[in-house]
C-alpha cells in the first residue's frame, strides 16, 4: 500500500484527501438512510465520487464507490424501486 499512496504526488494526494473526507461524509449517509430516495442520493454521489477518484488515479476508492453505488440500487435496499440495471 505504501508504493501505492507515494506513486501519488502534488495536486493528486490533495485531492485524494479532499475526496477521501467526502466519501467518508457519503459513507455516514448510506449508514444514516431509512427510504428508498435517500440511498438513491447517496448512491447518485458514490457514482460521481468514483469517476473522481478515478480521474486522479485511486482505483482503490473508485471501486468502493461504485461498489457503495451498486448497493444503493440493490433488492437487499431497495426492495421493489430497485434498479437492477444499474447495480
Amino acid at each position: 500500500m505504501y508504493e501505492y499512496y507515494s506513486l501519488l504526488t502534488g495536486p493528486r494526494r490533495k485531492l485524494r484527501d479532499e475526496y477521501q473526507n467526502q466519501f467518508d461524509e457519503l459513507v455516514g449517509r448510506f449508514d444514516a438512510a431509512t427510504r428508498g430516495s435517500e440511498f438513491h442520493l447517496v448512491g447518485q454521489s458514490m457514482k460521481e465520487m468514483a469517476v473522481k477518484f478515478e480521474e486522479i488515479g485511486d482505483k482503490y476508492f473508485a471501486a468502493r464507490s461504485y461498489h457503495t453505488f451498486a448497493v444503493c440500487n440493490d433488492e437487499w435496499i431497495r426492495k421493489d424501486e430497485a434498479d437492477l440495471y444499474a447495480a
